[in-house]
């Protein structure tokens, strides 16, 4: 599949332009447990949601994030179909989570998702420990 292009003219200011491609978007939702308290049921989550396009996908697939809500709670709406890693991070992490090398450390915190046009999908997820992102 040849890569996304828009051709604009030089003459037309792009400054607030905003470019909308239709689809027929995807949702994940889902919640995340942190399997390192002592005390789930009463421990406030604190984690950001990484959705990554696997290799090989449409140039239109980009990477997604959110941070979960205290509960553990997150959404992510407005998804292309294609193929995903999901993971659950400490929110601040600054590693590069597109790096396969992290990714495969990774890969037993993340779920792989196929997401297919309109689907709604439930992903729990633990969260990777600050350990296993540090680079």
């Amino acid at each position: 599949m040849p890569e996304p292009k828009i051709d604009v003219p030089e003459a037309i200011p792009l400054m607030g332009v905003e470019a909308v491609v239709a689809f027929d978007a995807a949702a994940v939702a889902g919640r995340i447990s942190d399997p390192g308290s002592s005390d789930p049921a009463h421990h406030q989550i604190e984690a950001k949601v990484v959705l990554i396009p696997q290799p090989g996908q449409s140039g239109f697939l980009k990477s997604r994030s959110t941070l979960a809500a205290p509960d553990g709670s997150y959404r992510l709406a407005g998804i292309a179909p294609g193929e995903y890693m999901l993971y659950a991070v400490p929110p601040g992490v600054t590693a590069e989570l597109t790096d396969p090398v992290l990714q495969s450390t990774l890969e037993r915190f993340g779920r792989p998702l196929r997401l297919q046009p309109e689907d709604t999908v439930t992903v729990d997820l633990p969260l990777a420990p600050r350990e296993a992102v540090r680079w």
